[in-house]
């Protein structure tokens, strides 16, 4: 057949079904295609002011949705270390498509507005503990044109930002290195 074809009752296939490269076979809440960057440099940041967002731009990645009724789940892992993590969280900014949108809690008076906190595992070391921030987001970009999403960080304090690194990274068994990713997944709606 060629078009679309609707089939009423049910539908046995011995063997495979195929396509050409542009075939896509949608099934609602069936995975469609991921996209992901998976960051192991190291890189840091100095925020422009308190509570300032700064775009922690290895931290991108661009999907082109297949179909306007997919959802794109957004997994971001954020692995490094702020120097002052209390107060701190990630959001992410979606650029393209349908227009830009900024991705993070509902706006309510004065409040910093994160999709997740930083999480930390110190309260007082600034300098080689390192700290987190993980977000799953699914998003409605509502457009078959290319889309980019981009981790923001929101500190608390004009100091330091290392991403895969602590903010001190002293060649020593005190300071690490780690791995950073984030991935949009696109879900047929």
């Amino acid at each position: 057949a060629t078009g679309n074809t609707v089939i009423a009752g049910t539908l046995d296939v011995t063997g495979n079904i195929t396509g050409g490269a542009s075939s896509v076979l949608y099934v609602p809440g069936s995975i469609v295609q991921v996209q992901y960057t998976q960051v192991t440099a190291t890189s840091t940041y100095t925020p422009s002011g308190t509570y300032a967002d700064t775009a922690i731009t290895p931290l991108a990645v661009t999907i082109t949705p297949k179909s306007t009724s997919s959802k794109i789940m957004v997994d971001v892992c954020f692995n490094g270390e702020v120097s002052v993590a209390y107060h701190s969280g990630g959001w992410i900014k979606r650029t393209g498509g349908s227009g830009d949108a900024d991705l993070q809690a509902p706006e309510d008076g004065d409040r910093a507005r994160f999709l997740s906190p930083m999480t930390s595992g110190h309260t007082t070391d600034a300098d080689s503990t390192p700290d987190q921030c993980a977000i799953k987001y699914f998003d409605s970009p509502n457009t078959t044109s290319a889309v980019t999403y981009t981790l923001y960080i929101i500190a608390s304090s004009t100091t330091n930002i290392g991403l895969n690194r602590t903010v001190g990274d002293s060649d020593s068994a005190d300071y690490g290195r780690m791995v950073s990713y984030i991935s949009a997944t696109e879900i047929a709606g």
